[in-house]
């Protein structure tokens, strides 16, 4: 339930706002559960400015098929 989830992690952010872990989470759950994507880039930027980082789904064609996919990760410039 990606509604249901994001209630949760706002939550977590308000109790926590440094903790970049919620953050990266609500980024993720907007963009692939809720499809909102100015809130998935607000959370992703969030998370990095807390130090942390933004996953989201990357697909990768070694056979022409699109069958493999991997995760991937913006990391804060250090």
């Amino acid at each position: 339930n990606p509604k249901r989830a994001a209630r949760f992690l706002e939550t977590a952010v308000k109790m926590n706002p440094k903790d970049p872990k919620a953050y990266q989470m609500l980024g993720f759950i907007n963009l692939y559960g809720l499809n909102n994507l100015s809130k998935a880039e607000k959370y992703m930027r969030e998370a990095i400015e807390n130090g942390g980082s933004a996953v989201f789904r990357v697909y990768h064609d070694d056979n022409g098929n699109f069958t493999g996919s991997v995760t991937g990760s913006f990391l804060r410039p250090s």
